[in-house]
């Protein structure tokens, strides 16, 4: 056979080469949308966990500000606006989301009062991918706060700007065993501890400041007074009263006075024993005078109308508060505005119980060990002087603990 010329084979290669280009650059061009495609989805992905990042960080921030504001004691309206306007600070657009802030959360390990959950939700529109799929794409993000206390107090005074809002004067000893002090007043001297009282405490708290001129406060767990704190909520600022009776207050309580009736006064010269039950006050004054043994276990006095306390003297009162039910813990309840109520006297008030005064004066002069100590006192201001020993380690008193020095953060 013939030999083919070399020229042959070179032109037979050329348009084999030839139509080998041709089909890459075909392939190629086939190929480049979907290769710019995986490129853009590439760079949108990241672009959605950019956005999705900052939408935790929404939540997040969202829930430690409602918590913040939780220990302030505010309303649940103002928690939530505060969460919604951090949350807005940070990023998230109400018109492209929803928020929802749960008191408290429904789910998650931190079901509980003093936490706040915060559900925020982003719909990001598509770029690249909305050659494939048109709605967008829809993100979402939860954030929970807690609110925690550095401890508990026996003695709170609830006035918001008061100047010495809990005061310490004259001669004696008070001991908070377990227990702090905290007024919640921003006055500079929102706690004061004058003449030659000696307070020791486990703590010393104050929404504005402690002053211890003397140097009498000693402290067993705080190094220093911590001042400037968030202030305490009312522990008791949801509690049932009994139903008051209907019609006009009976003017004289025998001795000893019969719960479920409605006194004008009560006034106690004599020994007594009081049987357990709701005892009504209105307008009046509740007196312990001389040198009375009064007693009462399962107790709660209600004050109203401008009622008031006053006992004096030398007598010895010993009464404990119901231990559950709906006022568990309550040994005196009052309504009363600008009411002073004095313990006066060098009587021995041997009390297991809160005082619960929120709008009114308690001025406290006598010497107290309560029930095993376990004594709180609640109120708009307090004047404390003479003996005193109060603990909080009263598992069996009903009490309501006093959270103080609340702080929040991130939970989950």
């Amino acid at each position: 056979m013939a030999r083919l010329a070399p020229s042959i084979w070179r032109r037979a290669w050329r348009r084999f080469a030839g139509a080998r280009r041709g089909n890459i650059a075909i392939i190629a061009a086939l190929a480049a949308p979907a290769f710019v495609g995986a490129l853009g989805l590439g760079v949108e992905t990241g672009l959605w966990y950019y956005q999705q990042s900052r939408l935790q960080q929404a939540a997040d921030l969202a829930a430690y500000a409602g918590a913040s504001e939780k220990t302030l004691g505010s309303t649940d309206s103002l928690i939530r606006s505060a969460a919604i306007a951090e949350a807005a600070r940070n990023g998230w657009d109400d018109a492209a989301g929803d928020a929802t802030v749960n008191l408290p959360p429904t789910s998650g390990a931190h079901q509980d009062a003093n936490s706040v959950e915060v559900l925020l939700t982003r719909d990001v529109p598509r770029a690249f991918s909305a050659i494939f799929l048109s709605e967008p794409i829809h993100l979402s993000a939860r954030g929970v706060a807690t609110t925690e206390s550095q401890g508990s107090a026996c003695m709170l005074a609830l006035s918001p700007d008061d100047d010495q809002a809990l005061e310490f004067s004259g001669n004696g000893d008070v001991t908070l065993t377990g227990c702090s002090a905290m007024a919640n007043s921003t006055a500079v001297d929102a706690i004061y501890v004058d003449s030659s009282v000696n307070v020791t405490a486990d703590c010393a708290y104050s929404a504005g400041g402690v002053q211890d001129e003397k140097g009498l406060l000693t402290l067993t767990v705080c190094a220093e007074p911590q001042e400037h704190v968030a202030p305490a909520a009312d522990p008791y600022a949801g509690v049932a009263w009994a139903a008051i009776p209907a019609g006009k207050c009976v003017k004289t309580a025998p001795t000893p006075p019969l719960p479920g009736v409605k006194y004008c006064d009560i006034k106690i010269n004599a020994n007594a024993n009081l049987a357990p039950g709701d005892y009504f006050i209105d307008g009046g004054e509740f007196q312990i005078n001389g040198n009375a043994v009064v007693t009462g276990a399962g107790v709660t006095f209600h004050l109203f109308n401008g009622a008031k306390v006053r006992f004096n003297g030398t007598a010895t009162t010993t009464f404990s508060a119901p231990t559950s039910g709906p006022r568990s813990g309550m040994l005196f309840l009052s309504n009363s505005t600008n009411a002073e109520n004095k313990f006066n006297g060098t009587a021995d008030y041997n009390f297991t119980g809160a005082l619960y005064f929120p709008h009114s004066k308690v001025e406290f002069k006598g010497n107290s060990s309560g029930g095993s100590g376990c004594m709180q006192i609640v109120a708009d201001t307090i004047d404390f002087e003479g003996n005193a020993s109060l603990q909080v380690n009263c598992p069996a008193s009903g009490l309501t603990p006093i959270s103080t020095g609340r702080y929040a953060r991130l939970a989950e």
